[in-house]
């Protein structure tokens, strides 16, 4: 996603949702907080809403998945599973919707942020965050610019480590 928007700050998003398989957690760890403050957002899911209403706009395989490397693929934003519960896949750098489809993926955003509630973690060296990828969007807040030194170190586990895929359109 930084080679799209450089320093500047990012749309919500699940790590790695252009494959078909996006780690669970993502881990990131400030080595160097930087000259001025970057903060990290954070959007968590309220699971037993969507649970309960479960949007089409969600919860419907009329999302394309691409990244321009891998072969597309076809998923929603929303999966539901017995045993994991909810799993969040969400990036409107790397979804279009699938031919035939009357939403975009802004729609699909803003029904999402109808069912978040919004947290900024500030950074200081030494912290260390760990997200469920499948149950929280996150995103890089703007100052990053102004803090050429900052570093963020960041790693996954969980499903594969984002590593999986699946049989090609």
């Amino acid at each position: 996603m930084s080679s799209l928007f450089g320093t500047d700050a990012q749309p919500m998003h699940t790590d790695r949702a252009h494959v078909p398989h996006p780690p669970r957690y993502v881990f990131l760890e400030c080595i160097e907080q930087g000259e001025s403050a970057c903060s990290t957002h954070l959007w968590p899911l309220d699971c037993g809403g969507l649970l309960m209403d479960r949007p089409s706009i969600l919860t419907h395989p009329q999302w394309v998945f691409h990244d321009g490397v891998r072969s597309p693929f076809y998923g929603s934003v929303l999966e539901i599973h017995r045993q994991s519960g909810i799993k969040i896949r969400y990036d409107s750098c790397c979804m279009k919707a699938a031919s035939g489809c009357r939403a975009n993926v802004e729609d699909a955003g803003a029904v999402l942020d109808r069912y978040t509630k919004r947290f900024a973690v500030e950074w200081v060296k030494g912290a260390l965050l760990i997200i469920d990828n499948w149950r929280c969007l996150h995103a890089r807040g703007p100052g990053s610019a102004a803090s050429p030194s900052r570093r963020l170190r960041r790693w996954f586990t969980g499903e594969n480590n984002g590593l999986g895929e699946r049989p090609a359109l």
